[in-house]
């Protein structure tokens, strides 16, 4: 699933009937078809569509004879479209879902058979030989009538033992089983779920409705008094005796369907204005509520069934190419310094001309975005006249560790440059620039500090925010400049760590 940190959302009410989850998640990735490197968007939107039954729900006994208002049928569709013509060509469908839920029948069949033979035979020689010699000596002494006696023993014993065996042994056997088994299952679910689908068109669709007791996106046409024509069959399900039977749970409480769709955007070469509509996912929505009541006169009771008028809501989420891109970005990584952007090797043909339109250019991890108005080729701003500005966006995911502006940069004239520094709304101090190129490392870098974690530091400040964070700054003369002159400011780089 992807997160929410490359999402946007949006909200409609179906009067009362349900409401609507609108999602949309960007991604970006680098394509190397025809070993080329292209950057493709991967555009996928989730739609929640919450259905509600709006009539109390009655626990208690009583006699039941109608159930009006419920919800029956469901109509979405979800288009996507390029509001420039000339991007259109990059769209692409890819996948949809849910492509069709309703009605079942599982059967299942299994047969095993198993037939088993075993023979055995043993057969065992063997023989021992066993030889024994003992030898012993018994020596005893003694005084008798005070004079020494003694009495010396000898003896020698050997045993001889030989014994021979032979033992054979056969056994065999033969042992057969089989086995067959059949299941059937059929089940019926409430509500059925269709899926159809344009890809010319770019546009996924669903019809959801009631199935059971009565088929809604079946049975629709009219008798001549005006109620829904029923066969018989389904009269029954809907009416036993002088009892007359609810719709499907899902009608009578409510339910959740979720629908999904995804593309892949790749843009062509040519550069439309980034703060202008790129993109629209349009999503439609059409429903319909049921109602049935009993009628006619006891023993001879018979259901009427009607179906409303189908009610329309259209709901659009546009995207311009600043918004898609700002999705798209991949957070900040910590310790890792690759959120950095060198502006020396931007072409020139990227730059649109001054006054008409925002340069737009992403680091090479997409972890840090800029949008710049007022410069021209070679990075390059005159603002003796008109302010230029340029705009940053990165994504953070924690809230502990430092993190710091690098701005490299130089004034070109002699007229030094004030900066105007914005983060997410908040006003910094302003920032000098007094230095041409080549006047040191210090003198055209300036650091800015947004986050750090010392508390005793004359320099202390917290100005990220989870998620995604703006840095803006203007670009003006510190002094008015004199007529004829400029006062034009380069940036080299920029870094985020």
């Amino acid at each position: 699933m992807i997160p929410d940190l490359y999402a946007i959302e949006q909200h409609q009410s179906l009067q009362g009937n349900g409401t609507l989850l609108l999602k949309l998640f960007v991604t970006k990735k680098i394509a190397t078809i025809d070993l080329l490197s292209k950057p493709v968007f991967h555009i996928q939107s989730a739609l929640k569509a919450s259905i509600y039954n709006q009539n109390p729900v009655n626990i208690g006994a009583g006699s039941l004879t109608q159930y009006m208002n419920y919800p029956a049928i469901f109509n979405f569709e979800k288009s996507l479209v390029s509001d420039v013509p000339a991007q259109a060509n990059g769209l692409r469908l890819h996948n949809y879902s849910p492509i069709t839920v309703n009605s079942s029948i599982t059967t299942s069949r299994s047969d095993s058979s198993d037939k088993q033979l075993t023979s055995s035979m043993g057969q065992s020689v063997g023989s021992s030989t066993a030889q024994t010699n003992s030898f012993g000596v018994n020596v005893q002494g003694g005084v008798m009538m005070d004079f020494p006696m003694f009495t010396v023993g000898l003896s020698y014993e050997h045993a001889y033992t030989d014994q021979q065996s032979r033992e054979s042994s056969n056994s065999s056997g033969t042992a057969t089983t089989h086995g067959m088994g059949q299941q059937d299952s059929y089940s019926i679910k409430d509500w059925g779920i269709y899926s159809k689908i344009d890809k010319e068109n770019l546009q996924a669709g669903w019809v959801c409705g009631q199935e059971y007791p009565w088929d809604v996106m079946q049975f629709r046409s009219l008798d001549s008094k005006g109620s829904i024509d029923l066969p018989q069959a389904i009269i029954d399900r809907m009416l036993m005796d002088d009892c007359v039977l609810p719709p499907s749970q899902l009608s009578q409480f409510g339910t959740d369907f979720t629908f999904t769709a995804e593309w892949s955007f790749t843009p062509n070469g040519d550069l439309p204005d980034v703060d202008a509509n790129i993109l629209t996912l349009n999503v439609g929505s059409k429903y319909a509520l049921a109602s049935h009541q009993r009628l006619g006169a006891p023993g001879s009771y018979t259901i009427s069934a009607t179906l409303g008028s189908a009610a329309t809501n259209q709901m659009s989420l546009s995207l311009t190419w600043w918004q898609l891109e700002c999705l798209a970005l991949n957070p900040l990584t910590p310790a890792r310094n690759d959120a950095g952007i060198n502006f020396n090797k931007c072409d020139a043909s990227q730059f649109p001309p001054v006054g008409k339109g925002a340069l737009l250019l992403a680091s090479p991890t997409n972890t840090l975005l800029c949008k710049a108005s007022g410069f021209a080729p070679g990075m390059i701003a005159d603002v003796s006249l008109t302010s230029a500005t340029y705009t940053m966006a990165f994504k953070v995911t924690d809230t502990v560790g430092d993190l710091t502006l690098l701005l490299k940069h130089w004034k070109v004239d002699d007229a030094p440059i004030a900066l105007a520094i914005t983060i997410n709304g908040v006003d910094l101090p302003q920032q000098t620039v007094d230095a041409t190129q080549g006047n040191g490392s210090t003198a055209n870098r300036t650091d800015i500090i947004v986050r750090t974690s010392d508390y005793m530091a004359e320099d202390f400040c917290d100005y990220v925010q989870v998620g995604m964070n703006t840095i803006t700054i203007t670009v003006k003369p510190l002094a008015p400049v004199a007529s004829g002159q400029k006062a034009r400011y380069c940036l080299a780089a920029i870094l985020v760590r």
